[in-house]
Parts: structure tokens; C-alpha cells; sequence
């Protein structure tokens, strides 16, 4: 096996070793998570990751095509391997319109309105068509970002050939809070002492230092 091969796992090995270790975390109940979020009768699978949302360079949960997506890719001409949520505007027949992802952008932009310091350690970057913008510290989304063939990135970057699982799962473990606000039902987060993660109560009057409209009030 040439040496480069032998050094860099593959997206396909990365999620393999995801689904395995994610059995003993909290990101492990995501497909449980969504479906009790979605009122999904069954199960799609109860793994992060399968071969309907793995590819050569990049990989994102199942369900998560129109959904904020817990997202691996490659990086920096495939040296580095960018773990975290995203939003992906590139249409196709999963996501034929990417007005679908409005109400998930709005929320996703209210969070971190309401708690801008919670991922203060990760940061975002998007892909406009295929030029990379640089990383910039988490934010609202802004309007001109919501059309098609944006990508859309929260998390962070780590060389490819020296992997940290552990690491990648703490993140995803993080994001979870988001993930559930943006996709379930409540109004606005709350912060509560269980476990050093945010309790969401459907219907909190705590509310945000200033308020972000939604994509088409902002448009």
C-alpha cells in the first residue's frame, strides 16, 4: 500500500470508526433524537453515518440532506479532515428547493444570537460555489448566504493524518443543543445546570439580547 494511503484513513474508514465509538456517547442517540423531533415512526438506521451518506470526500448523517447536518469532510487539499453542523444549499432531487431549510436557517441564526459565546472555540466557513471563504468566528447566517450552492459550516479543522475521535465526538456531543433547537420545537434556549448542557424548555420566556428575523424578513 503506497504511503500516503496507508497514513490517511478515508471518509468511509472516518465514519465507520465514528459509528462505532459514537455507541458510547451522547451523539450515538441522534437517529433517536430525530425521530422523536420529526414523529418518525421507526428508525432509518442507528448509525451516524451509512453508505447512502458516505462519499469520497465528505460524509453527513442519515436524514440529514434537508436538515442542519452533523457533516466530515476533507480539507485543505485533503490534509485536513472539518468535523461539525452544516447547511447544504446545493439543490438536487433529496432537496429540490432549499426553502425547506428556511425555517432551520432562521433558528440556527437565533441561537447564536441568543448564546454567541457557546461555540465561541469552534468557527464558520462557507463554500460559494467551490471558492472557500476564510473562517470567521460563529454568527448568524446572513441573507445573501441563503441561495442555492452555498455551503454552510460550523466546527473545526484537524490534520488528517493524526485523527482524534474522541475530540470529533466532544464536538458533535456539543452540538446537539443546537441541533435540537434548530430542528425541534422550542421557542428559545435556556440555560440549565444538567450536565453542563442546555435543557430546551418548549415555550421559555427567556428571550435574546436582540432579536434576528427571519430569512425572509431580512430579505
Amino acid at each position: 500500500m503506497p504511503h500516503d494511503q496507508a497514513r490517511y484513513a478515508t471518509i468511509a474508514e472516518v465514519a465507520a470508526e465514528l459509528n462505532e465509538s459514537a455507541r458510547r456517547r451522547a451523539i450515538g442517540e441522534l437517529q433517536e433524537i430525530r425521530r422523536q423531533l420529526k414523529g418518525h415512526p421507526r428508525l432509518p438506521t442507528y448509525k451516524l453515518f451509512d453508505s447512502r451518506t458516505t462519499f469520497d470526500s465528505y460524509a453527513f448523517h442519515v436524514g440529514g440532506r434537508t436538515e442542519l447536518q452533523f457533516n466530515i469532510g476533507l480539507e485543505s487539499g485533503d490534509e485536513d479532515l472539518r468535523y461539525g453542523a452544516a447547511f447544504s444549499l446545493e439543490t438536487n432531487q433529496t432537496l429540490p428547493d432549499i426553502s425547506v431549510l428556511e425555517g432551520s436557517v432562521s433558528r440556527f441564526s437565533d441561537f447564536l444570537t441568543s448564546h454567541p459565546d457557546e461555540y465561541g472555540d469552534l468557527r464558520i466557513w462557507h463554500y460559494a460555489a467551490s471558492s472557500r471563504s476564510a473562517n470567521y468566528p460563529p454568527s448568524p447566517i446572513p441573507p445573501e448566504l441563503f441561495r442555492p450552492r452555498i455551503f454552510i459550516f460550523l466546527g473545526e479543522l484537524q490534520p488528517r493524518m493524526d485523527i482524534d475521535y474522541d475530540r470529533i465526538l466532544d464536538v458533535f456531543d456539543r452540538l446537539l443543543a443546537l441541533y435540537r433547537y434548530v430542528e425541534g420545537s422550542a421557542s428559545y434556549p435556556a440555560i440549565g445546570a444538567v450536565d453542563g448542557a442546555f435543557n430546551f424548555v418548549p415555550g421559555c420566556t427567556v428571550k435574546p439580547a436582540r432579536t434576528t428575523a427571519s430569512v425572509p424578513q431580512r430579505n
